[in-house]
């Protein structure tokens, strides 16, 4: 009896990528009820991930409670080390201001550093995949230019605020 001869291609084993999900809060989380929790993105990259055919959850980075103005996180840098060992190839987020609100730092990760490590970069509410859009798009740029925008204006604001409690005689600790 002849066994039908059945071609192997890249879609009969699909690539499976080891996936990291990275969270990010400025404000430590205490059980906020404003939605934007770790749990809740933690929740939602983990459904995201376990309904892609080609991702599989290798580990999850939790930044709580740092800035997104920088890239010094603790959680980040495990992330990093991670990537350059190969124990991922894949960071999945939640949105481009839980990565980061650096627009010339997030660009630097974005356009240099994760395709020169050959690193997948999924931002879930932007629809970006590194996979099949433009690092380089405009839209990704101006999104990126927003967020660092903003993180600037929320200090300013804050700055403003706590400068004129202490000329009222107000102290903001304790």
């Amino acid at each position: 009896i002849p066994i039908p001869s059945v071609p192997i291609t890249s879609e009969s084993f699909p690539v499976k990528y080891k996936t990291a999900i990275y969270t990010r809060l400025s404000v430590y989380d205490l059980g906020r009820d404003n939605g934007d929790t770790m749990e809740n993105q933690v929740e939602l990259l983990q459904y995201f991930v376990s309904q892609q055919s080609d991702l599989s959850l290798a580990d999850i980075y939790i930044d709580n409670g740092w800035t997104g103005t920088n890239f010094s996180r603790p959680e980040f840098q495990r992330l990093l080390d991670d990537a350059k060992l190969g124990r991922i190839n894949c960071i999945v987020v939640k949105d481009l201001s839980r990565f980061g609100r650096n627009y010339l730092e997030t660009g630097y990760y974005l356009q240099k550093l994760f395709p020169l490590y050959n690193l997948r970069f999924i931002s879930v509410n932007d629809g970006y995949d590194s996979l099949t859009a433009d690092p380089d798009s405009l839209a990704i740029s101006m999104k990126n230019i927003v967020n660092d925008y903003y993180s600037k204006d929320i200090s300013r604001k804050v700055s403003s605020s706590l400068d004129l409690k202490r000329s009222q005689g107000v102290h903001s600790w304790g």
